[in-house]
């Protein structure tokens, strides 16, 4: 699918339409987020209110956003509320459209280097009760990516890890090196692979998608998909962002994530592995400044020693 080109005058013509059609008031500005990568996102900014709408050239996209939306919030989550979605057909290419109420606050990384630790004890706190009242959601079986109500795409966790890897596997020599070092490192953890069971978790609440006003959590978002398998992969990514996007090692945050889940030191290991998967990644796609990559570099050769 193309992609949507937030800075065309008549796509942002088009949304800024939409928003008058769905709030009754046109936008008085359509500030593109460029944080998001699936999806072409907006802050719609009225006169006394805001709103999210995210676009998206594949009309299928949001297709079961609404419904997971409707699970997670059932269960107590603080997720937005949809106010709108289907898509735009006429008037140019067309696209698929979500207009959701705007929850106040920054992605956490933006505020998690001022936080104090209390407020970090705090937030890792609420995003592990999240993961508790995921793992509610029942599983259809299988293992990976998939929207609620339907059967995760492989028949086991290891085999989403393999899928991860063989991405990695077609950079740089160096990386490809790194790939395979990881590869024989995940078995030697066979026995826990093969038996990590088909839980829901969300994987996308990391450095991004938790939002945050004053170290306060005011919701969660980004709700397309959820996955299904080991919910430490979760933690083990958040380790990762906060390594390539803030430079800090070691974070205080990320052991709280580790403390409020109650894992113990084969835990915490595994976290390290899943985080130095994501870093082979993150490394393939230039993530990161020079101080970032070394950081990554060592996440890598922590797992692999």
């Amino acid at each position: 699918m193309a992609t949507l080109d937030a800075g065309d005058a008549g796509f942002r013509r088009r949304v800024a339409s939409l928003v008058e059609w769905i709030c009754g008031e046109r936008p008085e500005q359509l500030r593109h987020m460029w944080f998001g990568m699936a999806s072409t996102t907006f802050d719609a900014i009225l006169s006394e209110r805001s709103f999210i709408v995210r676009c998206n050239s594949n009309l299928g996209a949001f297709d079961a956003t609404r419904a997971n939306l409707e699970v997670l919030g059932g269960l107590g989550l603080p997720v937005p509320r949809i106010l709108a979605a289907g898509a735009i057909t006429d008037a140019g290419p067309p696209f698929a459209y979500m207009v959701l109420e705007k929850i106040p606050g920054r992605d956490l990384r933006f505020e998690l280097a001022s936080m104090t630790p209390a407020q970090q004890s705090e937030m890792a706190e609420c995003v592990v009760a999240a993961q508790n009242l995921a793992e509610r959601v029942p599983s259809m079986g299988g293992y990976g990516f998939t929207a609620i109500g339907l059967r995760g795409p492989l028949d086991s966790w290891r085999a989403v890890l393999d899928r991860d890897l063989a991405r990695f596997l077609t950079a740089d020599g160096w990386l490809v090196d790194r790939g395979r070092a990881l590869s024989r490192r995940l078995d030697t953890e066979e026995a826990y692979l093969a038996a990590v069971s088909s839980l829901c978790f969300l994987d996308d609440l990391t450095t991004k998608n938790v939002i945050v006003d004053r170290g306060e959590l005011q919701g969660f978002v980004d709700f397309d998909c959820v996955c299904f398998g080991d919910r430490l992969y979760q933690i083990g990514l958040t380790l990762t962002a906060i390594t390539a996007d803030l430079g800090i090692r070691d974070p205080f945050y990320v052991d709280e994530l580790c403390r409020f889940t109650g894992l113990g030191s084969s835990g915490r290991e595994l976290v390290g592995l899943y985080a130095a998967l994501f870093a082979v990644d993150f490394l393939a796609r230039g993530a990161g400044g020079s101080r970032g990559r070394d950081d990554l570099a060592d996440l890598i050769a922590r797992a692999v020693r």
